[in-house]
């Protein structure tokens, strides 16, 4: 019996293995796989069909898989449940809807499986590239249809030398009384001239065999004549696809000159209507055909071309000459008769196109070239997307460098800041405690004011590296500009004209006024430097809408809707080279001592941390315009996302210079400048060097702590967890945050959340004295944006 238990024992462990075996390989699929049981309901979905469809898996575990589908009514699906029960199995395609609302076409195969639990089990297929481009397929093929079926003469293509009809047009089955779909398979020897065998100047058989084209006048047995041209089809590799035979009768051509040439007018207009511009040369330069497509691609008229070398109509660029004389000379001495060129050229207006020409070389027996048949592509928008492509490759490079700089440039601005809090704070105290007769404190006022300007440096850097404290309150920028105009007229010159463009009915955005107003300003100055002499600036502002993903990314962008704000003056432009490096901190153009160089990476900090885009178009002596777009505000008039509340609590009575307050700080300087200042406001002080510390103080004077005054960022027990197992005990605690930068903080420690008091560093002593006490007092929440 024990072996029979560890038999069964060893039994379910291998199914359960290779069920988890299974499993796994199902999530490595590139299909998607589902289970769905009788009622419809989703059982189980693997990774590629949860990336297929948008949801996860447990959001499709609550999902009936007729929400899925778009193509069938709820009533279709049952009644085509009931077909799959009954076949066993079924293949189809239906679409689905993704969770984002879009909706791609699915190739579904599901098996029915009756025994347990009556499950489906479905492998789906994102079949939307195949189904599309079998769209353009059918579509194609429809309007060539529409194209040869309009054409009275006889058009059939054969595929192999078995000359059997692989399509044809309606002419062809009206020659015999016959739908055009009745000659498909049959061999055209049995059809128009009653034979088992071909006829013996067949033009397709010798087509076929020479790979050229091949012309005969052929007569049928009911008296009627014809004229036979047999083309050659190649594929894009230049390899003999089939063979396109079209026939005109000719019974009364052949006694009028004219109807002769009506029907070679009619076998010209296949070759007119095609998409590739046609060029023949005879003797392998002169013109001696030029298309309707080679006159619209290029400019000239036919009767200009005709005669002409391509030396004769400029029609390759300077620098590309020798490449093409070189590639055109390979087709004069090469066993090949064809070759594919890809090379530039000139339009009669001087502009530039990037084409691909295919071009075969027709030979006599002695291999001389006679004439150069050649078909050219346009490409150029093609290649204009490659090298869009590139632009773009470009900018994501350089946004990475600006954001490894921006992470260098947050560090750096953090630890100034906790150097700045002693030097500003210390400094404060020395000048509250120094005479206004004393020589020694316009002294301290120099160092105040010079530890300001470093404490405004470091916002600066903070903004560059997106990681200061931003407002964001729904607003309008068509109503920040025009109030903002005024400001900016007193500011920038009066030699330079600042107009407004503003697109009327302009939605909100999610945005920091203060901050948007510093943009603004940045980039006018900018402006002003650029035009000495004066000219225009232009602010204006446009939605934009972005649907396509391909559209949005060439600006950096997620599909949506923008607001896009222009700023564009008439100055000096600049270069490809000084645009690459305008974001850069620490980058600038202006002479030694007249600038920071944090102006325009300030700028780019603040509306990265806006979620939004910033790039610039420029050439020197053209203007220079910044183009910046941010997101509109989707949820309306919403509270900001910075406001802070009061913290929850009783109320105290006004206790100025009463209490005792808990300083738990890792920087011994900016912990001994707190605990001095609020020494000398009367308050009795706990010091403590990190979190751990700060605890073990509470416990030692449990119940006599009125406040807590803490970094967030400390080793070991962080801020946030110290004020945690504080208000376990005292859940009336009052506390106070502080720290160098805030998105850390928000981001990562949860501070700045409703009800917290934040105090960002350098603080002066005047701030801290204010926060203790309105804290104390339970007078609401603030922080420090000095």
């Amino acid at each position: 019996m024990k072996d029979d238990g560890r038999r069964s024992d060893n039994v379910h462990e291998a199914l359960d293995g290779s069920e988890n075996r299974y499993w796994s390989i199902l999530n490595a699929a590139m299909d998607g796989f589902l289970v769905v049981d009788r009622d419809g309901r989703i059982i189980q979905a693997n990774r590629s069909f949860c990336r297929m469809i948008g949801y996860s898996a447990d959001e499709l575990s609550e999902k009936d898989v007729r929400e899925l589908d778009v193509r069938e009514a709820r009533s279709e699906i049952e009644e085509h449940i009931r077909r799959i029960i009954d076949k066993g199995e079924d293949r189809f395609v239906t679409m689905y809807r993704r969770k984002d609302g879009s909706c791609f076409h699915a190739e579904v195969s599901v098996q029915y499986r009756p025994e347990g639990h009556e499950n489906f089990v479905c492998f789906v297929r994102d079949v939307s590239k195949q189904v599309k481009a079998e769209q353009r397929l059918a579509q194609s093929e429809e309007e060539k249809r529409l194209i040869l079926d309009s054409i009275s003469d006889l058009v059939a293509f054969y595929d192999s030398p078995e000359l059997r009809i692989a399509w044809s047009n309606l002419q062809a089955g009206h020659t015999v009384n016959a739908h055009s779909s009745a000659l498909i398979g049959r061999k055209c020897h049995q059809i128009w001239a009653g034979s088992e065998t071909p006829c013996s100047d067949c033009p397709v058989l010798e087509t076929f065999r020479t790979g050229r084209k091949t012309h005969r006048v052929q007569t049928t047995a009911d008296g009627r004549v014809w004229s036979i041209h047999a083309f050659p089809a190649f594929n894009e590799f230049g390899l003999l696809k089939g063979v396109v035979e079209v026939g005109s009768e000719i019974t009364l051509a052949r006694k009028n000159e004219a109807s002769l040439r009506t029907a070679l007018d009619r076998i010209t207009f296949l070759v007119e209507n095609s998409p590739l511009a046609v060029i023949e040369w005879e003797g392998g330069n002169r013109i001696s055909a030029w298309s309707s497509r080679a006159e619209a691609l290029f400019g000239w008229s036919e009767q200009e071309a005709l005669g002409k070398d391509w030396r004769d109509l400029r029609m390759i660029p300077e620098e590309d000459l020798e490449d093409v004389e070189a590639q055109i000379g390979e087709m004069f001495v090469s066993d090949s008769s064809r070759n594919i060129v890809r090379n530039r050229n000139l339009t009669r207006n001087g502009r530039i196109l990037d084409c691909v020409w295919y071009n075969s070389a027709l030979k006599d027996d002695q291999g001389k070239v006679v004439t150069i048949l050649s078909q050219v592509e346009d490409i150029t928008a093609q290649r204009q997307t490659e090298r869009e492509k590139e632009l773009l490759e470009m900018e994501v490079r350089q946004a990475q460098k600006l954001e490894s700089i921006g992470r260098l440039a947050g560090g750096v601005a953090h630890d100034l800041n906790n150097l700045l809090s002693p030097i500003l704070g210390y400094a404060e105290i020395v000048l509250d405690d120094t005479a206004k007769h004393d020589p020694r404190y316009a002294a301290m006022e120099q160092i105040i004011g010079a530890g300001e300007r470093a404490r405004d440096l470091v916002h600066q850097l903070l903004a560059f590296s997106r990681k200061q404290a931003l407002e964001f309150v729904p607003l309008n920028l068509n109503d920040l500009l025009e109030r903002f105009l005024r400001l900016l007229k007193r500011t920038i010159r009066e030699n330079i004209l600042i107009e407004l463009e503003l697109c009327p009915h302009l939605p909100t955005i999610e945005g920091d006024m203060g901050h948007l107003e510093q943009v603004i300003m940045n980039l006018a100055v900018n402006a002003q430097d650029a035009m000495p002499a004066g000219g225009v600036l232009v602010l204006k502002t446009e939605l934009k809408v972005y649907e396509d993903e391909g559209d949005a990314r060439l600006f950096g962008l997620t599909p949506g809707i923008y607001v896009e704000l222009e700023v564009r003056d008439t100055g000096e432009g600049m270069d490809r080279d000084l645009q690459d490096h305008i974001f850069e901190p620490f980058f600038t153009t202006r002479a030694k001592d007249k600038g920071t160089g944090l102006g325009l990476a300030t700028v780019y900090g603040i509306v990265k941390q806006h979620g939004g885009h910033i790039r610039v178009e420029s050439e020197p002596g053209q203007g220079t315009s910044f183009f910046i777009h941010f997101p509109v505000n989707e949820h309306g008039e919403k509270a900001s996302a910075m406001k802070k509340t009061a913290l929850a609590g009783s109320v105290s009575s006004s206790r100025d210079g009463k209490g005792t307050v808990l300083v738990a700080e890792d920087n011994e300087q900016v912990r001994d400048l707190a605990a001095s200042v609020l020494m000398r406001e009367g308050f009795e002080v706990l010091v403590a060097g990190d979190g751990e510390h700060g605890r073990e103080l509470y416990q030692a004077h449990k119940g006599q702590v009125d406040l807590l005054l803490t970094d967030v960022i400390m080793p070991g027990m962080n801020g946030k967890e110290l004020y945690e197992a504080l208000t376990a005990i005292q859940p009336d605690l009052k506390a106070i945050f502080m720290s160098g930068y805030t998105d850390d903080v928000i981001g990562e420690h949860g501070v700045l959340e409703k009800g917290i008091r934040f105090l960002q560093k350098p603080f002066s002593i005047l701030t801290l004295k204010k926060m203790v006490h309105e804290a104390l007092n339970d007078e609401g929440c603030m922080d420090d944006t000095e």
